[in-house]
């Protein structure tokens, strides 16, 4: 009787039901290996006598801090307003502390109060209105647009139950049921009702525009446009490519100049920041300290070359995280250990 048992109780063992949940797991643990979460990006940074540091990193991103900002910042804005008058206006509310070049030329500019700005090479202009949770962009004609940030759909509260009751009971009473309406199609597109959870980005709009004014060079037939929030744009002709060359000289003091024929893809500069250039044929970017160097290349290698003409050596990383030393050579004939012992 034992030996007839056995395959009975075989099929009763509930190894079925659980197979599928393993195959599930399985499948959501191959789902989840085959969408790794980003690497972040492996950075070299250099910090000169001036305060300034600049990081280059691997996704060919460039930024530039003052390590005193926060601290001048603070000292001043306390010496102009006393602990006794809460609210008072902060002078320094306005001044910048990080900025972000990216590798189209296009400079991320954070203050103090927590506001951005998005300088563009074409002298357009984004900024980041924080109490009103928008956009607003201006373009090189002055004409200015908002775009508010997306929000998560949050329908309306259910009308209380005695209301609803009463209509219902008046719409018997007249005889008439508005669910048995009959509608004509229409031809447009159909709305889909939004439901709760649904994130709403919301349309942009046009505000009031900025006064802008454009003159012609009459000797090199540039093209000047000036607009009201004090941004210059400097547009040369060329027969080969549009905006080839240019110059943009934004409100704030950054100065954007294009010249591809020259070499220089673009080029950002602004006084107490390093001057940042991209180059046109290696696409090579590069901040200069004067003291040092800190680039990355095409293929995300960043570098930071310490002394003239990386006369001290220079610090390389890579995107696979390898970082290598390299002895510099200056003009003296000292190479390796005798470069290596200053730093």
């Amino acid at each position: 009787e034992g030996e007839g048992a056995t395959p009975d109780a075989t099929p009763e063992t509930p190894v079925s039901e659980e197979t599928p949940a393993e195959e599930d797991d399985e499948n959501k643990t191959e789902g989840t290996r085959s969408e790794p979460k980003p690497e972040k990006p492996v950075y070299v940074q250099f910090t000169s006598d001036s305060g300034l540091c600049v990081t280059a990193t691997t996704e060919r991103v460039v930024l530039q801090s003052r390590v005193d900002a926060r601290n001048v910042s603070a000292s001043s804005a306390a010496g102009a307003r006393p602990a006794s008058l809460a609210g008072s206006i902060d002078v320094d509310a306005e001044l910048e502390t990080v900025r972000a070049i990216l590798p189209d030329g296009s400079t991320v500019r954070h203050t103090r109060d927590g506001g951005k700005e998005v300088l563009r090479l074409d002298g357009n202009v984004a900024k980041r209105d924080v109490q009103n949770g928008a956009w607003i962009g201006t373009n090189s004609s002055g004409i200015r647009w908002a775009q508010r940030d997306p929000y998560v759909y949050v329908p309306p509260p259910p009308l209380p139950e005695e209301e609803g009751e009463e209509e219902k009971a008046n719409a018997e009473a007249n005889g008439t049921d508005e669910t048995s309406t009959t509608t004509e199609p229409t031809s447009g597109p159909t709305e889909v009702p939004l439901r709760a959870g649904d994130v709403v980005t919301p349309p942009p709009t046009f505000v009031t525009p900025l006064s802008a004014a454009t003159v012609i060079d009459p000797e090199t037939r540039a093209k000047v446009t000036s607009r009201e929030d004090l941004t210059l744009v400097v547009e040369h002709p060329d027969e080969e490519a549009s905006g080839s060359r240019s110059l943009a000289v934004h409100a704030d003091g950054t100065r954007v100049c294009r010249d591809v024929p020259a070499g220089c893809a673009w080029r950002v500069e602004k006084e107490g920041f390093a001057p940042t250039h991209a180059d046109a044929v290696t696409k090579d970017i590069a901040a200069d300290l004067g003291v040092g160097c800190v680039s990355v290349d095409a293929d995300g290698v960043a570098c930071a070359t310490f002394g003239v003409n990386g006369s001290l050596g220079a610090v390389c990383a890579s995107e696979a995280g390898l970082v290598a030393f390299v002895p510099g050579d200056d003009s003296e004939g000292n190479t390796g250990d005798d470069r290596q012992t200053p730093l």
